[in-house]
């Protein structure tokens, strides 16, 4: 960012040019955490809504295999619309794939801006579905069947996974819960 300017020459370009200065503002990324390291104070009147979170909070990684901001663009279908303009990862084209991934969030989980700031920042919980015939195995040997399947047909298979550690989170969960007969 050497030799940039800051965001007291440029927020002009950015900011509503009806909002006062002491006005609240929804601002929108993908590692809000990084991005606010980033940008000092010049965001300090404003409600974060970080994608990251967001996603984390709505989107399993049994249904979705990351939550970077390009694997969430496709997986939410945000690239039907086309591809953002400009160079991968240069900041105008990110700042488009992000506006795409909360568009799409929102229209999935039917949110609105200020839903998606009480999730994204921990301060509204997300009570997840479960679907069994959704929550599907993404390791090799069984990849794409689900784990309630792999769970009857080979369950030496899941427990290995389990005591190598190779299973985490959500997943690691909800597959003990059904090597015990609870789901």
């Amino acid at each position: 960012l050497e030799g940039k300017p800051t965001f007291e020459e440029v927020k002009h370009k950015y900011l509503p040019s009806n909002a006062s200065q002491d006005e609240e503002l929804f601002v929108g990324a993908h590692n809000w955490k990084f991005d606010a390291k980033m940008l000092g104070d010049g965001f300090q009147n404003n409600r974060s809504i970080c994608t990251l979170e967001l996603a984390k909070r709505l989107i399993d990684k049994s249904e979705c295999e990351a939550h970077t901001n390009m694997t969430l663009f496709y997986f939410l279908g945000c690239h039907k619309e086309g591809m953002p303009q400009g160079d991968a990862h240069a900041a105008g084209f990110d700042i488009q794939v992000t506006a795409r991934v909360l568009s799409a969030l929102m229209k999935r989980f039917e949110l609105s801006l200020e839903d998606c700031f009480d999730i994204s920042n921990g301060t509204k919980t997300v009570t997840r579905k479960f679907d069994k015939e959704n929550f599907i195995c993404r390791f090799a040997k069984h990849a794409g069947t689900p784990w309630y399947q792999v769970v009857a047909r080979d369950r030496q298979y899941v427990e290995w996974l389990i005591s190598a550690d190779k299973v985490k989170g959500y997943d690691l969960e909800i597959l003990n819960k059904m090597l015990k007969g609870e789901i």
